[in-house]
């Protein structure tokens, strides 16, 4: 008889979770997409920040490990892409 995979575990969806990921989506998007200025991107962040802060903020050191330093290797890398054109 063969062998049965392991069943995997998964967890249940975590509220928080998936709220910051959809707001940074939404922030990158905004870099990508959207003729704007890093001060509009930085109020973006801020506000995410502040959104990190209030509802967990045991996890504020990783989003800045995490999610600002992604908004800002987008940005370097989408305004160096847009002075080539």
């Amino acid at each position: 008889m063969a062998e049965r995979a392991p069943i995997r575990k998964t967890r249940p969806p975590d509220a928080f979770a998936e709220e910051i990921q959809r707001r940074a989506d939404r922030i990158s998007s905004m870099i990508l997409y959207m003729d704007l200025d890093w001060v509009d991107i930085a109020i973006q962040i801020e506000q995410l920040r502040d959104f990190c802060r209030e509802k967990a903020p045991d996890k504020l050191e990783a989003f800045e490990h995490i999610y600002e330093a992604r908004f800002i290797r987008l940005w370097e890398q989408w305004k160096e892409d847009r002075t080539e054109i």
